[in-house]
């Protein structure tokens, strides 16, 4: 299964299955469409690891980022990537499983923003702030009262499909203030959606493609409320394009 195309990698970093109390996408879907857009995907399950330890499985030679979207006590979400399926189940098993909090209603950890980023340290993990403009879930209010947490990030999401092109217009231009590593994914809940943001790398591995992540070496491309942003390095140009670009 190749996500290549004209010798790029794309990823779609942030992707939900049916291991989201939010989601019913099937990992066997997933996979096919991974396969049929040429993408590869960080299966960023609420609060879960199990289907991105089980994709990597049903699909061993695919391009799979192994990750976790973690939602702290205070519902602030944050995007969590890992070098290795191995360390992903570790940090799971060890903090997140005992401390998650789930009803009906409410899917959450016990923990705390600064401690989840703390501790997601200890084992090698790139820590990222999702939708940082998003009333409830996104974290820039918090950081604008509580700065200290930005030293226990590394990255933000400047493009995510579901967003408005308004808000990603904001996460772009923080993203240049804080000079910080960016990425983008379609944050998909509904297969249509998969691949509708990706990160464009001339990387072909996991912990190849995270490095250029953190070196700021990719691009990143997609749609928002048929919006098309293309951000270019640091330099973060967004441009409007008259017509979608399919993958």
């Amino acid at each position: 299964m190749s996500s290549k195309n004209n010798d790029l990698s794309r990823v779609d970093m942030h992707v939900h299955s049916k291991y989201s109390h939010d989601c019913s996408t099937s990992l066997e879907d997933i996979g096919e469409a991974m396969k049929r857009k040429h993408v590869g995907v960080a299966l960023t399950d609420h609060n879960e690891v199990q289907g991105s330890l089980n994709l990597k499985k049903l699909y061993p030679k695919a391009l799979i980022i192994p990750a976790i979207e973690v939602t702290s006590v205070n519902s602030k979400d944050l995007l969590l990537y890992f070098d290795k399926h191995s360390e992903l189940s570790a940090f799971y098993e060890r903090h997140i499983k005992p401390n998650k909090k789930l009803t009906r209603r409410i899917n959450k950890t016990t923990l705390s923003t600064n401690y989840i980023l703390d501790i997601a340290s200890d084992y090698n993990a790139f820590r990222v702030l999702p939708h940082p403009f998003m009333r409830i879930k996104g974290s820039f209010r918090k950081i604008k009262k509580d700065p200290s947490t930005l030293k226990f990030v590394d990255g933000i999401e400047v493009l995510n499909a579901s967003k408005s092109k308004k808000d990603n217009q904001k996460s772009v231009e923080w993203c240049k203030e804080l000079n910080m590593p960016f990425t983008a994914g379609s944050d998909s809940h509904i297969l249509s959606t998969l691949g509708n943001a990706r990160i464009i790398s001339k990387a072909n591995t996991p912990s190849l493609i995270m490095d250029e992540i953190k070196k700021k070496q990719v691009e990143v491309e997609g749609e928002s409320d048929g919006f098309l942003g293309n951000v270019r390095g640091i330099g973060a140009i967004v441009r409007n394009k008259l017509t979608k670009r399919r993958i």
